[in-house]
Parts: C-alpha cells; structure tokens; sequence
C-alpha cells in the first residue's frame, strides 16, 4: 500500500503545474474577449490528462520490472509485492495511455483550434521523460566508471529513453509547430531552452568538477605534505561524479540549442536563456568564486597567525575552477547576443540583462559598506577596546568588507553609470528592466532602513528600561545603525533619479496609451528594423512572418503605419508589406 500511495502522490504533484496553466489559458482568453475554455478544449485535456497518467505509470512500472528481470535485480524473489504492483501498473497503464492518446488525438484533428492539450501532452511527457532520463544516465555512468552499475539505473535509462525517443519521433513528424499558433510554439520553446538550460548546467558543473579536482591534486602535491605519501592524488569519486554530469549534459544542450533550436533567433525566450542564464548567470556565477577566493586570501593577509596560507587558500581549487566554468559560459553567451543582435524581439533582453549586473553589483558593494561601517563603529565606540582584548575579532568581518568592495564597487559603477549615459531617450528612462530595478532598489532601501530603525530602537529602549544604558551599548546596535545608514544613502540616491527620471520624461496618460494589439507582419527579411520599432510600442505583441517569395520593397512610415494599426477596429491585426505600402487588415480568429 504504501508504493500505491507514493506513487499516486508524485502523479497528482506532477498535475498541479498543469493545472495551473490550464487555469492562466482560461483566464487569458476570457481577459480577450473569448469564452474560455469551450467543451472541446475540455474534453481534449481530459483525454490527454489521463493518458500522461497511465503513460507515467506503465512508465514507472517497466522501470521496475527491467530492474527486476536484469541479472542482479532479484525484486521477483526478494520482494514479490512490488514486482506485482510494477506487472500491475504496466497492464493497467499501458491500456490506459494508448486509449485516451487515440482519443485526444482523434479529438484534436476534429477541433484544429482547441489543440492546444496536445502540445501540452507532448511537450510535458518530453520534459519529464528527459529529466528522468538524464538522472538515471548521470547515475548509471558514475556506476559504470565505479564498476558497480545497479539494474534500477539501467532499467530506468531504458524504460525513461524509450518513452523520451517514442514522444521525440512523434514530434518529429508532426513537425515544429505554426508561429500563430502561440501557446503551442511557447511550449515548444519552453522544453527546448529549459532542455538547452538544464543540459548547460549540468555540463558546466561536471566540467567544473572535473577541473576542480585537477586543481586540487595539483594544489595538494604542490602544498600538502602527508605521512601517508598520498597529497596530490585524484578523488576518484569526484571524477566520477564530474565525468558522468558532463558527459550526459553536454549531448543535453548539443541536441537542444545547436539542433533543434537552430534558427529560433526571433524567440524572446531564447533570448531570456542567452542574458539571463547564460551572460548573467555565468557572470554573476564567477563573481561569487572570485569573491570567494579573494575573501579568503585577505583573511589569511588580515590574521596571518590563524593557518598556513596553503591551508588558508585551500579552496582555491574550487574557486578557480568555478571562476573557469562560469566565464566560458560568459564568453560563450556573450558570443551569441553579439552574434544575434537585432534579429531578437527588441532589445529587453541586454536591457534587463545590464539592470541585473548592476543590481549584483549595488548588493555586493552595500554588504561591503554595511561591514566596514559596523566594523568601524566597533572600533571607534568606547568600549572598542575592551575587544582588542580578544585578538583581532575584527578580522573576519573586515575581509569581507573588503572583498564585497573591492568587487562590487567597480561593477556597480561600470554598469551603472553605462545605463545613465544611455537614459537619455524617453523610451530607456520608461523601459520596464529601469524602471524594476529602481523601484526594487529604493522599495528595498526603505523596508531595511525601517527594520534595521526598529532594531536599534528595541535596543535602546530595552537597556533604558532594565537601567543598562552605558556604553556597550554601541557594540550591541553596531550592525542596526549600518544596515539604517547604508541603507538610507543608498535609498536617498536611487530616490534622486527616480526624480530625474521623471522630471526628464513625464509619465503619459491614460487616455494617451495606446490600446493592445497582436500584430502580424508579413514581409521581407529586411524588415527587422520595424518590427522592433513596433515591439517597442507597451502592450503590443508582435510576430514577423518571413515571406517565402520575393517581397517588393518598400518605404513605410513607420510613425503612420503605427497610427493605423492603434485605430484598427480589432485587437488582432495583419500587416502586409507592398510594394505600394503596408496594408492593414483587422481580423478575428475563427
């Protein structure tokens, strides 16, 4: 009973996320006008909601059937019960999963414009199966180069790559689907970059693992000294594990982003892959390595008499090749949004991305500053000296003063001061990334100048009332009265340039916005520059279609043919390039 109950469980927890987009659809379509989920959309999802239930659990009972039947196994003899309950489910759900498949598929061909659940179906059994998959390859690899591969990690790599390369091949012949057809392309898009994403990261971390244990042999050989003879030596497990990652993520995000998302330059959420993950995370990544190393090289410099400097810069290893990891990644990404530029949706993505680094770098530099104001005051405060006493207390706190300022200072000024030379337009001083950040950054700056205000209040009040009031008292409000003074320049600063943002570039009104509008544009390759012009535009989503013929060129006014498309008497709209000019249509979908 209780696998029945396990299993149920991690059915229902995997139909939670569904559900959720199921409701975001509705609500989204009713928000346009239409009438939320019609019965075929309704019974489209039934069908394939219980044929992703019994595909998961046939799926789950092979597994453990393979396990039980590959030399070694023995589940049939050592515990009949759950060889039964794994025979069972594969009787059961398999059934299951192929009758309700034809149906929803049967149902779909019937309602073209409802199928958007077997997009949902598929794109899910593929996201789930490749993560199953990669987990029990990453296991059975360790295993393999340990000599001690088990039958649960084989079973699991055939039962879950069996149903990855069944769904793949479906998908392959139905080819990538329609870009009108928004939410299953999104879908598509989803699995791919989150493959891509999760096929990077894994590799990245093996490779990291891989090199971290180079470095630490060669660090040992080089400043270890042991009786047993073995400083410099290789952790065997640690190759292992660094191996059997890179090895199954590297074929991960090969096959995602260089195959099958070859050519999808144009999706936002390629986009948000390359500066979110890939130029942010690598860059933010190495910061903290850096900042790791470099914390515990002024320490050693600060309090020499603590440990040998070998023992003290031990987890250089580590740090460099974490450093190592993360700027390929960096390079590697950066590469690609040069390489990319202007064939993206706008330019949010390098917006968003610059915001970020100057937010990591705000944050580094004011854990700095709340340091050495606090490590100051302990000094400076009368009852300072009482704690000279205890040797250089001082030391860990102002090593990581010193590291958060020597890194976060110099990025926070590069990035920051690069966006407000460029903050000279209306369209920067509005974009969403500034305006976030700026409204995160002073929010922020206000909730801890009060919560640090509170806490040094409670303090002082408390020692008047119980008649403590004497001068220890600094030591005990140190860290309130830095948190309150960085945090209040810090909220002071950004408060000014909201204040200049919007002295420099008036908020519009209301009544001057204009309305949404989904638009798409049907022309040729050379039209990029316009349709970035009109992505630009708050509240319009805007698809290009590359057109197969030779499209005439044409001269368009940008600034009318914007006019036009905000007067078009429906919210979806097609523009049409001509060679006497554009030609907007206004249509409803059917």
């Amino acid at each position: 009973m209780d696998q029945v109950f396990f299993a149920l469980s991690g059915l229902l927890s995997m139909l939670v996320p569904v559900g959720i987009v199921i409701g975001v659809i509705a609500l989204l379509r009713r928000r346009e006008g239409g009438e939320g989920l019609s019965a075929a959309a309704v019974r489209q999802f039934f069908f394939y909601g219980v044929a992703f239930v019994g595909l998961f659990v046939a799926g789950g009972g092979a597994h453990a059937l393979l396990a039980a039947l590959l030399p070694g196994g023995g589940l049939l003899v050592d515990d009949p019960a759950l060889a039964a309950f794994a025979l069972a489910a594969v009787i059961t759900g398999a059934p299951v999963w192929l009758l309700f498949w034809r149906l929803g598929a049967r149902s779909a061909r019937e309602h073209p414009g409802e199928a958007w659940s077997s997009s949902l179906y598929l794109y899910g059994v593929l996201t789930v199966s490749a993560a199953l998959f990669a987990g029990f390859a990453i296991a059975l690899l360790e295993g393999l180069l340990d000599l001690d591969a088990r039958p649960e990690q084989i079973g699991g790599v055939v039962a879950w790559g069996a149903v990855l390369g069944y769904h793949w091949r479906v998908h392959a012949a139905q080819g990538a689907p329609d870009e009108r057809d928004e939410w299953s392309m999104a879908l598509r898009r989803l699995y791919l970059y989150a493959g891509a994403g999760g096929g990077l990261a894994v590799m990245l971390a093996g490779a990291g693992v891989l090199l971290a244990t180079v470095l630490d042999a060669a660090y040992g050989a080089l400043f270890t000294t042991t009786i047993a003879g073995d400083a410099g030596a290789f952790n065997a497990e640690s190759l292992r594990i660094g191996a059997s990652l890179a090895l199954v993520g590297a074929p991960a995000w090969w096959w995602h982003w260089l195959r099958a998302a070859r050519g999808d330059e144009r999706s936002w959420i390629r986009q948000w892959l390359v500066y979110g993950l890939g130029v942010f995370g690598g860059a933010a990544t190495a910061v903290a390595f850096a900042g790791m190393l470099l914390g515990r090289a002024l320490y050693w410099a600060l309090e020499p008499q603590s440990r040998g400097v070998a023992q003290e810069l031990e987890v250089a290893p580590v740090a460099v090749a974490g450093v190592a990891a993360s700027l390929a990644a960096w390079g590697y990404h950066a590469w690609v949004a040069r390489k990319e530029e202007g064939l993206g949706p706008g330019t949010q993505g390098m917006r968003a991305y610059r915001y970020l680094m100057a937010a990591v770098g705000l944050g580094t530099l004011t854990v700095g500053t709340v340091y050495l104001v606090a490590v100051l005051i302990g000094l400076v405060a009368p009852s300072g000296r009482v704690f000279f006493d205890q040797g250089r207390w001082w030391s860990t706190e102002l090593s990581v003063a010193l590291t958060a300022l020597t890194i976060g200072a110099p990025l926070w000024t590069y990035q920051w001061r690069r966006l407000q030379r460029e903050a000279g337009t209306d369209e920067e001083r509005h974009s969403l990334p500034r305006r976030l950040t700026i409204f995160a950054v002073f929010g922020a700056s206000v909730l801890s100048a009060m919560g640090a205000f509170i806490a040094l209040l409670s303090t002082l009040l408390l020692r008047l009332f119980e008649d403590e009031l004497t001068s220890y008292v600094f030591q005990d409000t140190r860290w309130a009265v830095a948190v309150l003074l960085t945090a209040g320049a810090v909220g002071a600063y950004y408060a000014l340039v909201l204040r200049e943002d919007r002295a420099a570039a008036p908020e519009r009104s209301a009544s001057a916005e204009r309305p949404s509008k989904r638009v798409m544009l049907a022309a040729g390759e050379d039209a990029g520059a316009l349709a970035d012009e009109l992505r630009r535009i708050p509240g319009w989503r805007v698809t290009m279609l590359e057109r197969a013929d030779t499209p005439p060129v044409s001269e368009v006014d940008a600034k009318a043919l914007i006019e036009r498309i905000a007067a078009a008497s429906a919210p979806d709209v097609l523009v049409v390039l001509r060679e006497s000019g554009a030609e907007v249509i206004p249509y409803r979908q059917a």
